[in-house]
């Protein structure tokens, strides 16, 4: 839990700040360069400086305008959403020139001093909303992330559990008098599998069942971007109407076909992976208390993915998020997080790749090892005894 932590207080992310200080003591005339921000001071007014923010490339725009009643209000203005821990830096780097500031002027008794001593509080606000939708995209990330967690973690140890009920009852002594006992293995994990597609598109359909009324009975469309300027004429919450709009157009930009292909493709390679390996554990040992301390590694890239959603999700094209979308046991739920926020196609198409390609040697893996240890009885197999099944010979 202290590495994402630390990962995340240490950005890779440079940011470009401009600066306007309109305030009478320019205190923030001149703000220090940071290794992750760069401030640059601007001048003019501050409808030419806004509007030439909104064409430009910049992250970021502060504007400390004249006080008023003795109060300073300090805006933000952003293209994509900060994160808080960013804004709170820049809080900091604020703060710590009013520091300075009263540190020199309070020998002189300047009355001026008192609007600035509580310090300052930022209001931030995201500029063309069309073009961010950085909350939409985070929930579809962290639902998409947490559904195959769940998926995976619950099914892979369901056949786990069921081929070691196997082995305590000595049934399977029976079974493979019939049956080879890597046919026995597959069946078991694409039954289980099966099963939780069947509940995938249980609560897919009932969702859609809910939803679609709820659209029709609402008219959503009428908030979409071709009728939303008619609809305006005539509600009486614009703010609402627009952030309904806002929504909508969240959810375009999200590309849900694709979005859902990937969600099945990544759940169904991720479980063949992970079955495969707790199919190994379950051959291993002969009852559920004894597998846990397998299934603790196994489930380590999965857990530790999730303490790393937040900075995924902050910088999903950083280099960290393409190893983890790479690596086979992370990828599944890496990938969920970063598609909404926008994925190239080949980084898509290789991680599949790799995903698939992991999936069959690890069943084949699984399945040596299953066919030994499924008959063995007393005592755990150790990782030496492993490692002969995988090289022995049929």
């Amino acid at each position: 839990m202290i590495v994402p932590i630390g990962m995340a207080m240490k950005s890779s992310k440079n940011y470009t700040i401009e600066v306007l200080d309109l305030s009478e003591q320019h205190i923030f005339y001149n703000l220090p360069f940071n290794k992750d921000k760069n401030y640059i001071n601007m001048n003019g007014s501050q409808e030419s400086i806004l509007a030439n923010f909104l064409l430009s490339n910049n992250d970021a725009l502060i504007v400390i305008p004249p006080s008023v009643n003795g109060n300073v209000e300090i805006k933000l203005y952003q293209h994509i959403s900060l994160s808080k821990s960013t804004i709170q830096s820049i809080t900091s780097d604020l703060n710590a020139e009013i520091a300075n500031f009263v540190s020199n002027e309070i020998k002189n008794a300047n009355p001026k001093l008192a609007i600035w001593l509580k310090g300052v509080q930022i209001q931030s606000q995201t500029l063309a909303p069309n073009n961010s939708f950085s909350e939409t995209a985070f929930i579809f990330a962290l639902t998409g992330a947490m559904a195959i967690y769940i998926f995976i973690f619950v099914y892979g140890v369901q056949v786990m559990r069921s081929i070691v009920e196997d082995k305590t009852s000595r049934i399977v002594e029976i079974i493979i008098t019939s049956v080879r006992p890597v046919q026995l293995m597959a069946g078991k994990i694409l039954g289980v599998g099966l099963t939780g597609l069947l509940q995938f598109f249980a609560w897919l359909t009932l969702s859609f069942f809910i939803i679609f009324p709820i659209y029709k009975y609402f008219k959503i469309e009428r908030f979409t971007n071709e009728q939303i300027v008619e609809t305006l004429k005539y509600v009486g919450d614009t703010e609402q109407a627009l952030e309904i709009n806002y929504i909508l157009n969240g959810l375009a930009s999200i590309q849900l076909p694709i979005f859902g292909i990937c969600f099945l493709l990544y759940f169904l390679l991720g479980f063949l992976i992970y079955a495969g390996l707790f199919s190994c554990v379950g051959a291993m040992v002969d009852s559920e208390t004894d597998s846990q301390q397998f299934v603790v590694p196994i489930t380590a890239p999965m857990v530790g993915t999730i303490l790393l959603m937040q900075l995924i999700t902050q910088e999903p094209d950083s280099a960290l998020s393409l190893a983890l979308s790479m690596f086979p046991l992370t990828s599944p739920i890496a990938m969920m997080l970063r598609l909404p926020f926008g994925v190239n196609s080949s980084e898509i198409f290789y991680s599949i790749t790799i995903l698939g390609v992991s999936a069959v040697l690890v069943l084949i893996m699984a399945g040596k090892i299953y066919q030994t240890g499924v008959l063995m009885y007393g005592k755990k197999a150790t990782l030496a005894e492993v490692f002969k099944w995988l090289v022995q010979k049929s």
